[in-house]
C-alpha cells in the first residue's frame, strides 16, 4: 500500500511539476511555437432594432433567421420580440450591417474579449491531465491488492472528472471564438399623439432648465 501511495505523490508530483514548468512566460523569440500567431478573441453584440409596429416583429425576425442562414450561422432562441443567434465570427460586421438595415438601431453594443491565456493554460492543463490518466491506467492494470485497485480507481475517477470538466469548458471556448453571439431585441416605434407632444414638450422644457440651471 506504501508503495502505491509514493507512486500517486509520484505521479501528483510529476503532473503539477510539468503544468508549472509549462506555464511559465516564454522568452519573447520570432516564431517561438509556444506563442499564438494572432490572440484568440471571442465576439458578442446586442442591438435594439426598431420597426414601425408590433406587426413588423414577426417579418423582421423571420428576415434575421434568413441573414443567419445565409451566413452558415444558427438560431440559438427565438421570443416573440428577441432572437439570439450565433455567426460565424468572420461574418459579425457583415451580419451586423444586414441586421441594422432592417429598421432604426437604437441601441448598440459590441464587445471583445480576449481568451488566449485562459484557452493556452486549458490546453496545458488537459495535456497533463491525460498524461496523468494514462499512468494511473497503467497502475490499475498492475494492481494486484483490492485496497490498491480501489484507491486507484478512486484517483482515476477525479483526474478523469477534472479532465472532462476542462474540455467541455475548452469546447464552450472554442464555440464562442468561432461563433460570434448576437442578440436581437425589436421595439415598436411610438410616436406620440396630437395631444402627447404637449407633455413631451414640457419635459423638454424642464430638461433644459435643468441643463442650464
Amino acid at each position: 500500500m506504501r508503495t502505491l501511495l509514493l507512486a500517486l505523490a509520484a505521479l501528483a508530483l510529476a503532473g503539477c511539476g510539468a503544468a508549472a514548468q509549462r506555464s511559465m512566460p516564454a522568452p519573447a523569440v520570432a516564431n517561438s511555437p509556444t506563442l499564438p500567431e494572432s490572440r484568440i478573441l471571442i465576439r458578442t453584440a446586442r442591438l435594439t432594432v426598431e420597426v414601425n409596429d408590433e406587426k413588423d416583429f414577426d417579418p423582421t425576425l423571420d428576415r434575421i433567421e434568413a441573414i443567419t442562414g445565409d451566413l452558415k450561422g444558427y438560431v440559438s432562441s427565438r421570443r416573440r420580440d428577441a432572437i439570439d443567434v450565433r455567426i460565424p465570427a468572420p461574418q459579425l460586421d457583415t451580419a451586423l450591417g444586414q441586421i441594422s438595415g432592417l429598421g432604426e438601431v437604437t441601441y448598440r453594443d459590441v464587445r471583445v474579449q480576449d481568451v488566449t491565456a485562459e484557452a493556452l493554460d486549458l490546453d496545458v492543463r488537459i495535456e497533463n491531465l491525460k498524461t496523468l490518466r494514462t499512468r494511473l491506467q497503467a497502475l490499475v492494470e498492475k494492481a494486484d491488492q483490492v485496497a490498491d485497485l480501489m484507491a486507484l480507481e478512486k484517483e482515476l475517477a477525479r483526474v478523469t472528472a477534472d479532465l472532462e470538466s476542462l474540455e467541455a469548458r475548452q469546447r464552450v471556448i472554442q464555440r464562442d471564438v468561432a461563433y460570434s453571439a448576437v442578440s436581437v431585441s425589436l421595439e415598436e416605434d411610438i410616436s406620440p399623439g396630437p395631444l402627447g407632444w404637449i407633455p413631451y414638450g414640457l419635459y423638454l422644457g424642464v430638461k433644459w432648465l435643468l441643463v442650464w440651471d
